[in-house]
């Protein structure tokens, strides 16, 4: 296993040195590979240019890298890309991916091809969170066009990538739980923000970056029940606590927990709880 992450990180120096780069590598479900190999890769666990380092010192901006993180990892579901940041530092981004379940992304940045265009970002960052617009103009000016394209991005790292996805689930398999239990947080958080609108296996599979199959099987081996299941469960709760406490129309309440018929919500109530929501309201009535 160590033997196998030096490789990588021998790689990612020499990277640096031969294309003049800045590497990094994120992950937000498998963090506590990054925590046992720390010793090994802690430095490649975040973006050490100057440029970055003026901008995380930042508190509200160095949070708003983290979100950021998120956004890069719904377009990781595709192949390489090149893109510029919210600040106007360009990069690279090679998915970490294992099948179709996304662990994270190598970031190859430290480029700026359209300084007219990464000022622009900068003032708009200038005005949102009081930074130094002339110094984050010079760290700009010293910042190199990418000499790489996309192609030659991935002919070069994405072996890389694939190493640290199969590192990473092995990781996760032989810790067993760790992934699967961030997953099955991120499953239940989704499903409570959202319960009052139309939800599916795919939308929830998009947000937690995981195949359907992977989030059915985590999700039923986790609660021994299905997702659309719960889901129903949350909804009938929170469709009962309606009709105890408030004068709120049948009709409305069916809406509100996300049913968009008034029929399938009273058919499901009724499988549910054995009793129709009107007998319900009248029996439970507060």
């Amino acid at each position: 296993m160590s033997t196998n992450i030096t490789d990588i990180i021998e790689f990612f120096e020499f990277a640096e040195q031969k294309f003049n780069v800045t590497i990094s590598f994120h992950t937000i479900y498998c963090k506590g590979f990054f925590y046992e190999y720390n010793a090994e890769i802690g430095r490649f666990n975040t973006h050490c240019s100057r440029f970055c380092s003026y901008v995380k010192s930042n508190y509200d901006m160095n949070e708003r890298c983290q979100k950021q993180q998120n956004i890069v990892l719904k377009k990781c579901s595709s192949e390489v890309f090149f893109g510029m940041s919210y600040c106007g530092l360009e990069e690279f981004i090679v998915p970490i991916k294992n099948g179709d379940n996304v662990y994270g992304f190598i970031c190859i940045g430290g480029f700026c091809s359209d300084y007219n265009k990464s000022m622009r970002r900068v003032k708009k960052n200038t005005f949102l969170y009081n930074i130094d617009s002339n110094k984050m103009s010079k760290f700009l000016k010293k910042l190199s066009k990418p000499d790489l394209s996309v192609r030659e991005i991935k002919c070069l790292f994405k072996i890389a990538a694939d190493k640290l996805a199969e590192l990473m689930s092995e990781y996760d398999n032989r810790n067993d739980k760790g992934f699967k239990k961030n997953i099955y947080s991120e499953i239940v958080a989704y499903i409570m923000l959202n319960y009052s609108k139309k939800i599916t296996v795919h939308d929830i599979s998009k947000h937690c970056y995981c195949s359907e199959s992977y989030i059915n099987h985590i999700f039923k081996k986790t609660t021994n029940k299905s997702i659309s299941r719960y889901i129903n469960e949350i909804r009938i709760n929170k469709a009962k606590e309606l009709l105890k406490t408030t004068d709120i129309n049948i009709c409305e309440i069916a809406e509100k927990v996300g049913f968009s018929q008034t029929n399938y919500f009273s058919s499901i109530f009724k499988e549910y709880c054995n009793i129709s929501p009107k007998a319900y309201r009248q029996k439970h009535r507060i």
